[in-house]
């Protein structure tokens, strides 16, 4: 167990250390508070063994699951320990179905069925709803239909026409597979289990490619989209948002930026009353400042309540992940989410992020 394990963490960091020095054994071991040599003696697979706080430490410098490596750490976390108490058998029925699966030899159909009897044992075990389980099964079929649209984009020689409607329907799944991983994301934080490692992330390159998801909405709708870099007019109708020396890096996890952004700018389009004009504003300067400014006017009795985790419907962040997961997402990268004072001028919503040294 302990060889296994030191093998796969020593592998997970060598592989880190190739793009970002600070998986170095030492740093990672200042990092998670133990002795540089005791890490390197883990690692090696030679007898000794880390607390379940030090393992779930070092899973997050790692990205990796910390039940997993506490599995092969040969621990189970307190959570599980308290749910395989509450249900021995259906942990006992588990563990039976694992020895199954393992066991099968060349027969991939029965293998998936046990996986998936298995996932839906461990979800009932953890006390997950089906709704989460139910979105894990929806994301693998998006996912590949954006796979098979990119594709076929680009191998294939198709008209204009085709062209734009496979363009949509990749855009749309993409956005679906955003939204699925934003509310799985969701969940972990509410339930104290996501583990934040910062990463660069280039706000404008992903406003560019949310704008390719929404600039129908926008267009149907018939809302004007006013874009702003650092108090500089972009062109929203244009080719592309990027360009030489344009970049407003912040330092966050692209798929939560990602899922703030569309459901920000989505909320913001579709309460704009015909005519209008959404304005997004990024700024820069030692933080990354997102705004998304609607025509729409959220009323004042509203306003203490608006962040609830229902929020209120009819305005911006009444659908999708709301101006509650919202918040969420942001105070979880260690930035914030505030409701502009406009004084009757519209609903200015203001993300903030901490900017990338």
């Amino acid at each position: 167990m302990g060889k296994l394990f030191g093998e796969y963490i020593r592998t997970r960091r060598e592989a880190l250390l190739g793009d970002d020095p600070r998986f170095s054994i030492r740093k990672v071991a200042d990092r998670i508070r133990v002795h540089h040599s005791y890490l390197s003696k883990i690692e090696r697979g030679e007898p000794g063994s880390l607390s379940e706080k030090k393992v779930v430490a070092l899973a997050c410098e790692l990205g990796e699951d910390p039940d997993l490596l506490l599995a092969m750490n040969g621990r189970i976390s307190e959570t599980v320990s308290r749910a395989v108490s509450r249900h021995p058998a259906l942990f006992r029925s588990i563990v039976e179905n694992l020895r199954k699966h393992c066991a099968r030899q060349g027969d991939p159909s029965a293998d998936e069925d046990a996986c998936v009897a298995m996932l839906v044992q461990a979800n009932r075990l953890l006390g997950g709803g089906h709704g989460c389980l139910v979105l894990h099964e929806l994301r693998s079929p998006l996912a590949g239909i954006v796979s098979g649209a990119q594709a076929i984009l680009s191998a294939e020689s198709l008209d204009r026409e085709h062209e734009e409607l496979l363009r949509g329907m990749m855009h749309t799944a993409r956005r679906l597979v955003d939204d699925i991983d934003g509310t799985l994301v969701l969940d972990m934080i509410e339930a104290g289990e996501y583990c934040h490692r910062p990463e660069p992330v280039d706000m404008l390159a992903l406003l560019d490619d949310v704008r390719l998801e929404l600039r129908a909405l926008a267009r149907r709708r018939d809302v004007g989209v006013r874009v702003e870099l650092d108090g500089e007019a972009l062109d929203w109708e244009g080719e592309g948002l990027e360009a030489p020396g344009r970049r407003l890096v912040a330092a966050g996890s692209r798929p939560l930026c990602r899922a703030m952004m569309s459901n920000l700018l989505r909320c913001a389009l579709e309460a704009e009353p015909r005519g209008g004009e959404v304005t997004v504003r990024l700024a820069g300067g030692g933080q990354c400042v997102l705004e998304v400014h609607s025509g729409c006017e959220v009323p004042r009795e509203l306003r203490e309540r608006f962040f609830e985790r229902h929020p209120p419907q009819g305005g911006p962040g009444g659908a999708g992940l709301g101006t509650y997961g919202i918040r969420s997402m942001a105070r979880a990268m260690g930035g914030s989410v505030a409701l502009g004072e406009e004084g009757g001028e519209g609903t200015t919503l203001r993300v903030i992020l901490p900017g990338q040294g």
